[in-house]
């Protein structure tokens, strides 16, 4: 026989290496909340899941790989020119650039589903020209639905808040905020009273209500603070003052206030 011995120490260790930083990151995808896709872009087979979710993955996928195709009939009609605009985008991106989209997608319910797609470029051919993407994507219906429902809640108290002949204010306790603690007003107390907008700028609004205050209630205001800070929660406030208008006539105002907010 003929036959020889070579040491493959740094053959194995790199082979084990290799193992072991596959294991690494296979744990790591099947962790994170997101779906974790490589595809081919020639074929628009998916070549790597992290997770058995692929029936919306592999469809996602297929509508932005073939926006154009009347076959991607489950993306929503909004999004197919776009997303034909942003395969080129994609298609033409540094290896290190991801770029990032939203889509709808039909889902098994007949509704919509909104999907947030970070896509990167995998890998290339020997030319230099991309033949696997990888895409991050999660579903990110129920999010964009309370975000909606936000806005929408927002939307309504403001316009409630317009609505009200009254004043409606928010006060910073803490003494940080900008305009004097005031975060908030629905109208300006100056301009019911006759005074100009900018006297609250000049002054801010402990001053500019100091000093058309009815001496006589000044006592009480001095210790409003205090008062404040005192309230349980849900226990309402009640407070009678005068205050002068810009043509010197006296009017009663009542304050009516509770606790909005605690800090930790």
């Amino acid at each position: 026989i003929i036959g020889q011995i070579q040491n493959v120490t740094d053959r194995k260790r790199a082979q084990s290496e290799i193992e072991e930083s596959q294991r690494f990151i296979a744990q790591l995808a099947t962790t994170i909340p997101e779906q974790v896709l490589v595809t081919d872009l020639t074929t628009h087979q998916i070549v790597y899941a992290n997770r058995d979710r692929a029936h919306l993955a592999v469809a996602a996928l297929d509508a932005t790989l073939r926006a154009a195709d009347p076959a991607a009939a489950d993306l929503h009609p909004d999004d197919q020119q776009r997303c034909l605009d942003e395969l080129s985008t994609i298609r033409g991106q540094n290896d290190d650039e991801t770029f990032t989209t939203h889509l709808k997608l039909r889902n098994d319910g007949g509704g919509w589903s909104d999907l947030q797609l970070h896509h990167r470029i995998f890998k290339r051919d020997a030319l230099g020209q991309p033949t696997q993407l990888l895409t991050v994507w999660e579903d990110v219906t129920e999010a964009q639905r309370s975000q909606r429902a936000l806005v929408e809640s927002q939307r309504l108290l403001s316009r409630m808040a317009e609505a009200l002949p009254n004043i409606v204010y928010l006060a910073d306790l803490t003494g940080l905020s900008a305009r004097d603690g005031i975060i908030y007003a629905n109208r300006s107390l100056p301009a019911l009273l006759g005074y100009p907008e900018d006297r609250i700028k000049e002054l801010g609004w402990t001053a500019f209500l100091s000093s058309i205050l009815h001496p006589d209630d000044l006592p009480e205001l001095m210790h409003l603070t205090q008062a404040w800070l005192a309230l349980a929660d849900g226990e309402l406030l009640e407070h009678d003052y005068r205050l002068r208008d810009a043509a010197g006539a006296w009017h009663w105002m009542r304050g009516r206030e509770v606790v909005f907010e605690r800090d930790d």
